[in-house]
């Protein structure tokens, strides 16, 4: 009885011992779970929290740049850009196009092209691609043939002469924008509709909207340049 006694105590100071253990070392462990966590690690516990589980970090390059770029300021972003290439379409019009050099080189109407891209082409082609996206949404075949149509039946041809009008506007030539209109205007029109259509369809139905802008100022390079010989030819 002694015996069975002694065991029994025994045993029951060993389990509290045990137990006493087992909590010290989960407090340690917290402890140095606590110090080790950066602010990273927070953030990504209480996305998952909240519903979801974290997104991974955007890789860094130019591209996350200008997405965040466009992310905080769409429409500066995209006026800038926009006047980034529409002056380097002007520029390789003169060079590859007019084969002029240095000494012949018209600065001042690529600074004029500059000022087009930011201050017209830009914002305008923002807030008209916006409001095709907003008022036909989705990708459906329908909603995409609607946007194309029109862009280019109701959208190109005011704009063609709006651009018209502004480049003669600023070189102070503006006399001579109807008959460069009567001669040209409908050839322009016609070269528009046959780069602008395709790039369009593929533009409307497979690129984000946020991207719609830059992609069409890609190929705008080659037709900001045409649209520059134009003028001056």
């Amino acid at each position: 009885s002694t015996i069975r006694h002694l065991v029994t105590a025994y045993s029951v100071q060993c389990h509290k011992t045990w137990r006493i253990k087992k909590v010290n070392l989960q407090v340690n462990l917290t402890r140095l779970i606590c110090r080790n966590l950066t602010c990273a690690d927070v953030r990504n516990m209480s996305g998952r929290a909240e519903g979801g589980a974290s997104q991974p970090s955007k890789s860094g390059g130019f591209v996350a740049w200008y997405n965040d770029c466009l992310s905080a300021k769409p429409l500066l972003t995209t006026s800038i850009s926009t006047m980034i290439i529409a002056s380097s379409g002007d520029i390789m019009c003169q060079l590859a196009v007019e084969g002029k050099t240095l000494d012949t080189f018209q600065w001042a109407r690529t600074r004029n092209m500059a000022i087009l891209g930011m201050c017209l082409i830009g914002p305008t082609l923002h807030n008209w691609y916006g409001f095709l996206f907003r008022k036909f949404t989705g990708v459906a075949l329908s909603a995409v043939v609607t946007r194309v149509a029109l862009d280019q039946a109701f959208f190109a041809p005011l704009f063609t002469a709006t651009f018209f009008a502004a480049i003669f506007g600023l070189e102070g030539h503006l006399d001579d924008y109807p008959n460069h209109m009567r001669n040209n205007y409908v050839d322009a029109l016609f070269v528009n509709w046959g780069i602008w259509i395709p790039v369009q369809i593929i533009n409307f139905r497979f690129v984000p909207v946020q991207h719609t802008v830059l992609v069409a100022n890609c190929v705008a390079v080659l037709w900001n340049g045409y649209l520059s010989w134009s003028a001056h030819k």
